[in-house]
């Protein structure tokens, strides 16, 4: 998950079907926010533009990883 430089990507906020989104909590409202790890090659297709990220998010949604960070997970592109 690290590339040669020590680099980690992430994707902040994709939508997790089995996660809440939102938890209310004794002190007040607190939101969660998924953090998906990418493979070094993802993270680098990410990093090129808005519209990389876009399609890597849909891409880990159809496979339905979309939140997960599976150390056995194949690179997606």
């Amino acid at each position: 998950w690290v590339d040669a430089t020590g680099f980690t990507g992430v994707l902040i906020g994709l939508p997790a079907r089995r996660v809440a989104t939102r938890l209310d909590l004794p002190f007040g409202p607190v939101r969660v926010v998924a953090v998906t790890l990418l493979r070094p090659d993802e993270a680098l297709y990410a990093a090129r533009s808005a519209e990389n990220r876009a399609d890597l998010a849909a891409r880990l949604r159809n496979s339905g990883q979309e939140h997960l960070s599976d150390p056995a997970r194949a690179s997606l592109l």
